[in-house]
Order: C-alpha cells, then structure tokens, then sequence
C-alpha cells in the first residue's frame, strides 16, 4: 500500500517556512521549473481555491493571532504519501476527493492544510501535506513522531482501500 513519509529536509523554522513550503508545493514560486508535476491542490481550514498566496496569508494569520514569533520553533509540518502504481492507475480513483480526506485527519485535529497532489516520472504519484503546527482551535502547536506519522499512513491506506473498493464497483 501506501506510504507516509515526514520530509525531514528543512525544519521549516524561519519566518519564510510557510510561503517556501506552500509555493513548492503547488509549484508556483518564481523561478519554478516543475509546474508540469502538479495535478491538483486544496485543504482544509483555508481558502482551497484561493491563490497559494491568500493560502499563506491565511496560513499566517492563524500563526500571528498565536504569536508564533515569540513562541519559535517549527512552523509547519511536511508529509508525503507516496502510492504505487498498482494503487491508482486504471482504477478511477477520485485523487483529489482522496487527498481531501486525508486533509480531515490533520483538521479534525485543529490543523489547517494543504494538500497538492504532484506526478513525475520518478517519484510517481504522491501528495504533499503542508499542516500548519498551530491548532486554530487552541494555539496549542502540533508535535508528530514517527509512530504519529506510521499511524496516518495506515489510516490514509484505509482511506485509500475504500476508494479503490468504490472505484471496482
């Protein structure tokens, strides 16, 4: 099935974390060169059919009324849950309702996010996760391990069960 990976490439700790990592992963920063790998982007708690920009700014305004600057630390969470062919090619899957549904695991929890669903020819199919560390709800910040991130990743895999399930009927 499946996998979940936390992207441990930056620590997403300075006060640009949130516009890098939400223009890398709808592929709209300046100089970008792989816009053709994105499929699809959306989330929950923002503005989903906002331009990234607006996204961000919503992004950071959670962050802001919580005083994320005197706080520091992690201001957003990466993961990507990568498929197998086999999972998704001739199945007629829904991708976007899919990713949509996994989003309601990290926002049912007080977490916006954003999902951007990307293919290329290496990595395969994959989804991008972008969670905002500060709950909406509460302020409270959001710690992950990866035990946490083993856990999603097997309910995203049953998440993805029932939609190749529904895609066979």
């Amino acid at each position: 099935m499946g996998m979940l990976v936390m992207m441990k490439k930056g620590r997403y700790t300075n006060s640009d974390a949130v516009s890098k990592l939400i223009h890398y992963i709808t592929r709209t920063r300046w100089d970008e060169d792989r816009a053709h790998e994105l499929c699809s982007y959306g989330g929950m708690g923002v503005g989903c059919y906002l331009h990234p920009d607006q996204i961000i700014k919503q992004l950071l305004a959670v962050q802001q009324v919580y005083g994320i600057s005197s706080r520091k630390g992690r201001r957003m969470y990466h993961e990507v849950f990568i498929l197998n062919d086999e999972e998704w090619i001739n199945k007629n899957i829904n991708m976007e309702m899919f990713a949509l549904e996994c989003c309601q695991i990290y926002f049912q929890n007080g977490h916006q996010v954003v999902c951007a669903i990307h293919y290329d020819d290496q990595k395969k199919l994959h989804i991008h996760f972008a969670i905002n560390t500060i709950n909406y709800m509460n302020g409270k910040k959001f710690h992950t391990s990866m035990k946490d991130v083993k856990i999603r990743g097997d309910i995203f895999n049953e998440i993805l069960k029932k939609y190749i399930y529904a895609a066979n009927i």
